[in-house]
C-alpha cells in the first residue's frame, strides 16, 4: 500500500483527489491539509511514503517550504509538486528543494494517480513540458560552464598590461579615457584591445565586459591593479 499525505488548500480539488486515490486499491492517503505548515507537522507524526504539494497556500512557496523542512526529518520521503504554476523558476525550485516530480494540475485525477505510482516504484515520468525546461536548464548551465572555463583559462594568459586594460573597460572607461590615464595614443588602445580581442575570441569589447560581470570574474584582473605600464 502507498501512504501518501496531500497539501493542498482547495478543499474541493483536494477532496477529490483524496477520493480517487482511496479508491484504487493501493494508495492510501494518511494525511492531509491545507497549509504547508500543517502538512508538516503531519509528516513529523504519520509515516507516509509520498508527500503530494501544492506550492502556492499559506503562502506563494508555502509547499516548497514544506517539502525542504519534510525531506530535512524524512530524506527518504519522495515529493510530488502539484500546482498551477509551470515557470522556470517555480520548476527549478522544486527540483532543487528536492521534489522528484513535478506536475501541473489539469484536473485528471487518474493522471496524479499515475505519478504517484510511478514516484514509489522509482520511475521518472516528469510531463514532458516540464522534462523539456529541465533539458533546456542543463544546457544552459553546461555551455556557462563552458565559458566560464574558457575565460578563466584564456584571461591567465593575457599579460599584466592587457589585464590592466580590460579591467579598465570593466570599470567602465571609453578608449579616449583610457589613452589619457596610460598617455598613450588612442590608436595605441585600439590596437592592444584587438588583441584582447582576438586572444578571447570575442567580436567587441562589450562582448567580453558583460561576460566578465555575468560571471563575476572580476577578481582575475585584480592583480593588474599594479600594472602602471
Amino acid at each position: 500500500m502507498i501512504r501518501v499525505i496531500i497539501a493542498e488548500d482547495l478543499e474541493i480539488l483536494r477532496k477529490r483527489l483524496i477520493k480517487s486515490m482511496d479508491s484504487t486499491g493501493d494508495i492510501k492517503v494518511v494525511g492531509e491539509s491545507s497549509t504547508g505548515k500543517g502538512i508538516i507537522e503531519i509528516a513529523k507524526q504519520t509515516p507516509f511514503d509520498i508527500a503530494v504539494l501544492d506550492i502556492e497556500m499559506e503562502s506563494a512557496e508555502a509547499g516548497l517550504d514544506a517539502a525542504k523542512a519534510i525531506l530535512e526529518e524524512r530524506p527518504d520521503a519522495k515529493i510530488i509538486i502539484l500546482t498551477l504554476h509551470d515557470s522556470d523558476e517555480m520548476v527549478f525550485s522544486a527540483i532543487e528543494k528536492g521534489a522528484v516530480d513535478y506536475v501541473i494540475k489539469s484536473g485528471d485525477t487518474e493522471e496524479v494517480i499515475q505519478h504517484i505510482r510511478n514516484a514509489y516504484s522509482g520511475k521518472r515520468a516528469m510531463d514532458w513540458k516540464i522534462q523539456d525546461k529541465l533539458q533546456k536548464e542543463f544546457r544552459r548551465l553546461r555551455k556557462s560552464e563552458n565559458d566560464l572555463l574558457f575565460f578563466i583559462r584564456h584571461i591567465a594568459v593575457l599579460t599584466p598590461a592587457e589585464k590592466a586594460l580590460l579591467k579598465l573597460l570593466v570599470d567602465g572607461y571609453s578608449i579616449r579615457e583610457i589613452s589619457r590615464l596610460r598617455f598613450v595614443e588612442v590608436s595605441t588602445v585600439k590596437t592592444q584591445i584587438s588583441h584582447i580581442l582576438k586572444k578571447l575570441n570575442a567580436k567587441r569589447t562589450r562582448e567580453i565586459v558583460v561576460q566578465i560581470k555575468e560571471m563575476k570574474l572580476e577578481e582575475l584582473l585584480s592583480d593588474s591593479e599594479k600594472y602602471d605600464g
